[in-house]
C-alpha cells in the first residue's frame, strides 16, 4: 500500500532517493497513526537495495511508533556486495535472533500435530535426515501426510523421500554456488555422512 513513488526508488539517487524514502517512511508512520501495523518480510537476501534502503529508513522511525518488522534472512545464501552491506545497516538497527536447528523435542511435537502419532525412532530419523532444518523438516512431514507418499510405508517415507520443495531449494542454491564448489558439494553428497 505504499505510494506509487516506491516503483521509482530503484532509479533514484542523491537528494532525490533521500526525499523519496522520507515520504514512504512518513507514508508507513501515517497508517500506523490509524491502528498499529504489522509488517512480515521473508528472505531479505533475494531484496533489491532499494526495498532494504526503505527498510533501514522505517527501522530508525519504528522506535516511538506502533510499528513492528519481522523479516527473515538466510545467512548462507550469497548476496551482492551492496545488499549486503544495506542488510547490515538493518541489522544494526534490529533485535536479531538466530533461529537454531529443532531439537528432537520440537520435531516430536510436530510429529504429534501433523497426526503421525509419537514414535521416539521416527523423531531420531526425521532428525538424522534433516539435522533440524526447520524447513526441511516441515515439508518431510508434509509429504508424509499427503496423496504424495501412495500408502507406503511411513518410516520409508521419512527415510528415502526428498519433498519437491526441497529439492527445489538444493537446486536454486547449487545453481549459485562456484563450479568448483558445487562439484565438491555433489561428490559429499554422494559420499554421505557416514563416508
Amino acid at each position: 500500500d505504499l505510494p506509487n513513488e516506491g516503483d521509482g526508488l530503484a532509479g533514484a539517487v542523491g537528494a532525490k532517493r533521500y526525499e523519496m524514502l522520507r515520504r514512504l517512511r512518513g507514508h508507513v508512520l501515517a497508517r500506523a497513526g490509524q491502528r498499529p501495523l504489522l509488517h512480515i518480510i521473508e528472505d531479505l537476501q533475494w531484496a533489491d537495495v532499494a526495498s532494504m534502503l526503505l527498510l533501514v529508513e522505517i527501522a530508525t522511525a519504528v522506535v516511538d511508533a506502533p510499528v513492528m518488522v519481522v523479516a527473515t534472512l538466510r545467512t548462507d545464501e550469497p548476496m551482492s556486495r551492496s545488499l549486503d552491506e544495506v542488510i547490515e545497516d538493518v541489522r544494526r538497527s534490529a533485535t536479531v535472533v538466530t533461529v537454531p536447528p529443532l531439537g528432537e523435542a520440537d520435531i516430536a511435537s510436530l510429529l504429534h500435530a501433523a497426526g503421525l502419532g509419537s514414535d521416539p525412532e521416527l523423531v531420531t530419523l526425521i532428525r538424522g535426515r534433516t539435522g533440524g532444518n526447520p524447513f526441511f523438516v516441515t515439508e518431510l512431514l508434509r509429504w508424509a501426510t499427503g496423496d504424495q507418499r501412495g500408502g507406503g510405508h511411513l518410516r520409508d517415507v521419512l527415510a528415502d523421500s526428498v519433498p519437491a520443495r526441497v529439492s527445489e531449494q538444493v537446486q536454486h542454491r547449487m545453481a549459485h554456488l562456484p563450479g568448483p564448489v558445487a562439484a565438491a558439494v555433489g561428490m559429499a553428497a554422494v559420499i554421505g555422512a557416514e563416508g
